[in-house]
Order: C-alpha cells, then sequence, then structure tokens
C-alpha cells in the first residue's frame, strides 16, 4: 500500500549541472520515522553565462565572475524568471505530490517524466528555451501539501535561488537550504527572512577552502540573517566545513539529514 508523502524537498543544481546531479539525495538521506519526503530535482534552462566566455550552459542566472566574490553583482541577469520558475514548481508540488511506499528510501528507479506544456519533463530533459521539472519521487497516488510542509534547498548557484525564491514565496515554507551559495538581492532579501519568513528555519553550509564561491558569502549571508532574528524566532543553521571545496562531504550530509529530521518533526 503506497504512504502519502507528508513532506517534500525541492533541490535546485548548481551551474552546469542538470537535474540528475542531486538525485542521489533520496538514497542517502535516512527514513523518518511517521514522515515520508517525496523529491523534486528540476533542471535549469541553458543560456550564455559571462564566466563560461558567454558560451551558453545550463545556469538559473548569469555569473559575472568565478570565484563568485563580494564583488558579483547581486541582482544578476535571468534571476526573475528563475524565481518564477521555481515558484510555479513549489505550486505544483503543492497542488499533486505523489506517494511511495518507501519514505525516503526512495532510489533512482522511481523516476518518471511529466509532460506539461507539451514538454518532455524528466530526469534526462534538457531545453534551450525553459527549465524543466526533473524527476519527482515518488510515483502516483496524489495528494496536496501545504507550503510549511516543503523544503527549498539547493547548491552553489541553486543555493542563491533557494535563499532569494524561498524568501519571496507567498507563504511561509517548511526550510530552506542553502550548499555553497550565497545571498542575492542583499537587504532585500533579508529583508524578508527576518520580515514575514521570520520563523522559517535555514540551513547553511559552505566548505573553508571553497575557492568558486568564496566562503566569507556564507558566513555574510549567515550572520545577516541571523542578525535580523536576535528575537530568536526563527533558527539559522551555519556549518563549515574545514578543508571542504566547492561540494558536499559526508559530514555535510549528515548534518542536513539532521536538520530535516528536525525541521519535518510535529
Amino acid at each position: 500500500m503506497a504512504t502519502k508523502p507528508t513532506h517534500a524537498l525541492i533541490f535546485i543544481h548548481g551551474l552546469g549541472d542538470t537535474s540528475s546531479g542531486w538525485s542521489f539525495l533520496p538514497r542517502v538521506l535516512p527514513s523518518y520515522p511517521g514522515r515520508t519526503l517525496a523529491f523534486s530535482f528540476p533542471t535549469a534552462p541553458v543560456q550564455p553565462v559571462t564566466c563560461n566566455g558567454g558560451m551558453s550552459m545550463t545556469s538559473w542566472f548569469d555569473i559575472i565572475n568565478i570565484p563568485v566574490a563580494p564583488t558579483e553583482p547581486d541582482d544578476p541577469k535571468g534571476v526573475d524568471e528563475s524565481v518564477k520558475f521555481i515558484h510555479d514548481l513549489i505550486n505544483k508540488t503543492m497542488e499533486k505530490v505523489r506517494a511511495n511506499s518507501r519514505s525516503s528510501e526512495a532510489t533512482a528507479t522511481h523516476q518518471f517524466n511529466f509532460i506539461t506544456n507539451n514538454f518532455l519533463l524528466g530526469r534526462f530533459a534538457f531545453s534551450a528555451v525553459r527549465p524543466t521539472l526533473g524527476p519527482f519521487f515518488p510515483p502516483s497516488p496524489q495528494h496536496s501539501l501545504p507550503s510549511s510542509r516543503i523544503i527549498l534547498g539547493g547548491f552553489s548557484q541553486g543555493g542563491a535561488m533557494s535563499l532569494l525564491a524561498g524568501s519571496l514565496f507567498p507563504t511561509p515554507l517548511s526550510g530552506c537550504v542553502c550548499l555553497s551559495g550565497w545571498l542575492l538581492r542583499g537587504e532585500d532579501n533579508v529583508a524578508m527572512w527576518t520580515g514575514r519568513n521570520a520563523n522559517v528555519p535555514l540551513f547553511i553550509g559552505h566548505g573553508t577552502a571553497d575557492q568558486v564561491v568564496l566562503p566569507v558569502l556564507a558566513e555574510t549571508s549567515s550572520s545577516l540573517i541571523s542578525d535580523g532574528r536576535d528575537d530568536g524566532s526563527g533558527k539559522v543553521t551555519y556549518k563549515t566545513y574545514p578543508g571542504e571545496g566547492h561540494g558536499a562531504c559526508d559530514e555535510e550530509l549528515k548534518d542536513l539529514a539532521e536538520w530535516i529530521n528536525e525541521v519535518t518533526g510535529e
């Protein structure tokens, strides 16, 4: 008998990646007693990227320089379109999630394709004109979820999108994750995380040896939001990983798993 998901995790990949890049998460996250997670891994559109010499690659918005440093523009080209796409995906997840009998232990064999607006949207979908939804774990039946049971996360460029799209969503999410990412739209974004979304838990993780997105960006992002939440209204979990470059180590994934357990607990 299929078990209806109690929560969903939407995870956004980084520059040049696709939905398959993080689709291993259902295999490494543990089962959470009394809870079942559905997973969604969207793929960014293919578009020119300045730091790639103007050549096209999957990207949620334009990046000028690598490493990404505090001087990087914080309102890049393409970001509004990506926010809208992610919001549409959250709304679709709220309207219709799909259940499975194996909780968060769903594997890659449970992936399937969507047909939406005459486009094939699936794990291997790759579109030059629009982003794609990517795989959604697990298969049927269907039911709805409130936004308060949806976690939005991402890595690198995807982490930046998670913090921005999560702060701008009209109703609070269960939580937001930013791995090796940074804060876009500085003060305006912080105002959203310390205002109407002040109670939404955040997980910010970064390797201390990251030479692609400089660690100071994560430290600054965490400090700005935490300082604005000095009344203790919402928790910001900030973790650093000594010697880790631009990636996610086992320790970080373990910390993420424990954080998910905490924010999805009743």
